[in-house]
């Protein structure tokens, strides 16, 4: 009777152990995958954090953090008061990883260590409050990315941006100082090139203008007469009257084509003909004029000495001629 006693007694002991064991790993489990922090770091994975043995680092850095912030604000990690005797180490901080498009997920969790003073309004038993570890690693950021030497990017949904290496600004710097400058001279070469076209189409533009405003035929005399100096000092009888004005030698006039004047002062270097207006014409007919009665007088005079020297038997004749014609 007695050892029946003892045994349902055991039994309900037994089962009441397992009961609570079984809630506590299931509230364990429970808080720990809500109550984390997730880490997405740049371009790596799961098979370099292990080789690499990034796990340590980043459990003591956070376990370091975490106690800085409860020591501060205790009541934000559901404590009662900070006790130096009892504070968090590296095996407290829980690490799962997973590899996402290129870059590793590194999910944090913070459990209580043993004896900790947690307070009757403490939102979790077992592990750290979601809203404490946050804080404590957002706070810290640049701390962890020391530590485990890689870059942190986002923390849960925020975003930090992707910073660039001092490498890779080592070889990007120079490769866009070289390209700004390519580019400023290019367009310095083109703004020169650009402004000689321009004047070098306005003289061409000008020069066609003066052309195409001097392309008139020159004007030259109806004739051009040159005399060579000598008078026919022959004699010629027409009908018995002695032809005494001499004979007038012409020479050819030379005109130059309209083409011919128009194609070579159309190149480049040959002077165009000076414009003549009203007043330069009025003064070289002038002088035309007078040029030609210095000479008509000369070649009077060169006639008069011509008769003067003459034979008396062409005086005889001509004396005879003039009686004859007197007598009839």
């Amino acid at each position: 009777m007695l050892m029946n006693i003892m045994v349902r007694g055991l039994t309900k002991v037994f089962l009441m152990l397992i009961g609570t064991t079984c809630v506590y790993s299931a509230s364990l489990e429970a808080e720990k995958a809500s109550e984390t922090v997730t880490l997405k770091l740049y371009q790596y994975s799961t098979e370099k954090w292990a080789t690499n043995s990034k796990a340590l680092p980043l459990q003591s850095r956070v376990a370091e953090d975490a106690n800085t912030y409860c020591q501060t604000s205790p009541a934000s990690c559901g404590l009662l008061y900070w006790n130096a005797s009892t504070v968090f180490s590296s095996s407290d901080v829980g690490i799962a990883t997973t590899n996402k498009d290129k870059n590793l997920e590194v999910t944090i969790y913070i459990t209580f260590p043993a004896d900790f003073n947690l307070s009757s309004v403490s939102p979790t038993t077992f592990v750290l409050n979601k809203a404490a570890s946050y804080d404590i690693v957002t706070a810290n950021k640049a701390g962890i990315e020391t530590a485990i030497g890689l870059q942190v990017t986002y923390i849960d949904s925020t975003y930090y941006g992707i910073k660039v290496s001092m490498k890779e600004n080592q070889i990007i710097i120079p490769i866009a100082f070289a390209v700004v400058i390519a580019l400023i001279v290019v367009v310095v070469t083109m703004h020169i090139w650009q402004k000689r076209r321009t004047k070098k189409t306005r003289s061409l533009r000008r020069q066609e203008k003066h052309l195409s405003a001097s392309k008139v035929s020159p004007e030259k005399p109806a004739y051009q007469q040159t005399y060579n100096g000598n008078w026919n000092q022959e004699n010629t009888h027409q009908g018995g009257h002695v032809n005494s004005s001499p004979t007038r030698v012409t020479a050819p006039v030379i005109v130059n084509s309209l083409n011919e004047f128009t194609e070579t002062s159309s190149q480049v270097g040959y002077p165009l003909p000076p414009l003549e207006n009203e007043d330069v014409r009025r003064e070289r007919k002038k002088k035309k004029k007078t040029k030609k009665k210095k000479k008509h007088r000369e070649e009077n005079q060169d006639v008069g000495s011509d008769s003067e020297n003459m034979p008396p038997s062409y005086h005889g004749s001509t004396a005879n001629t003039q009686q004859t014609t007197v007598d009839m």
